[in-house]
């Protein structure tokens, strides 16, 4: 069922507008039908949780429509010949999401019955408790993440503390985090300076690991931010570059002559990698973290 009047109706109570997700939650379904992710994580239920239940329902229906079409090889079916062999591939998608559902603030508590008016409970499992240490509890099934949506203090250390305990999980063949909030108020409300935002530290840092791996680069990060409003309004999408997605080719001497330009390592000395395989630190104000394994997308922490 595509979100229609009775998905609307359902979803409409979960809706907390402090929370902020009322934009981010149709972007998140869209991704999840262009995606087709197998397995997915969210941290921190709500109104979102709904939108990527739903997603998930509605991608296995198409997916099994798409195997159809392609059995049925009928010629002049303009989807059939847009479609890849992947397509033919049995498509049964997984929701896991970690949350103690009991926060006050928020809609969580309501999720699981929300889910099962709509008819979609039986794509999404449930992990009660903080997400801290959790890891441990998704089922073999579950690995690797292709989609991770955290929505949970991602602009505090909680940030740092997910991504150095989920990281190595994450797919690392295009495997995809998006964080909701990472970026803060320059100098708070009422200053005068029109709701100015900047990249949290935490962000910070991971832009400048992007730099400083140069073409060298096992990720990539796309930042979108709701100018309207003053918190609760970004969301900060990674994603992890499998070998055929890196840059290839030798570098370039040649640069746009836009001042914009983005610049490699001008000095010509080694490129280095991102700080990712040894933990994410937060501008010196999150202590290091241990030692991350390479990125194989199956390892657990």
């Amino acid at each position: 069922m595509p979100l229609d009047g009775e998905f609307f109706r359902v979803a409409a109570p979960l809706r907390v507008p402090s929370m902020g997700t009322e934009h981010v939650s149709f972007l998140l379904y869209a991704l999840i039908l262009m995606l087709r992710p197998k397995s997915v994580l969210e941290i921190g239920a709500g109104y979102s949780t709904l939108f990527l239940s739903q997603a998930l329902a509605d991608a296995a229906a198409e997916s099994h429509q798409d195997q159809l079409r392609l059995k049925e090889a009928v010629q002049g079916n303009d989807r059939a010949q847009i479609l890849s062999d992947s397509a033919k591939q049995d498509y049964s998608p997984r929701l896991y999401v970690i949350d103690h559902l009991g926060h006050p603030k928020t809609s969580a508590g309501s999720v699981p019955t929300a889910l099962g008016q709509l008819g979609v409970d039986g794509f999404t499992t449930f992990i009660e408790g903080r997400f801290a240490g959790a890891s441990r509890q998704l089922p073999s099934a579950a690995l690797p993440l292709d989609f991770v949506w955290f929505d949970c203090g991602a602009a505090t250390g909680a940030g740092t503390t997910f991504l150095n305990e989920y990281w190595p999980l994450v797919n690392a063949e295009g495997g995809l985090v998006a964080f909701h909030s990472m970026y803060v108020p320059l100098y708070g409300a009422g200053t005068g300076l029109g709701g100015m935002k900047v990249p949290s530290a935490l962000l910070n840092e991971i832009r400048k690991q992007l730099a400083d791996a140069g073409r060298e680069r096992e990720f990539e990060l796309l930042s979108l931010v709701e100018p309207h409003k003053r918190v609760q309004g970004d969301v900060t999408i990674i994603k992890k570059l499998g070998k055929l997605s890196r840059i290839r080719g030798r570098p370039s001497n040649r640069m746009p002559r836009s001042s914009g330009a983005v610049r490699g390592n001008s000095r010509g000395s080694k490129w280095t990698r991102p700080h990712l395989r040894g933990g994410w630190r937060c501008c010196g104000c999150v202590a290091p973290a241990t030692r991350l394994p390479p990125s194989s997308g199956t390892a657990r922490s």
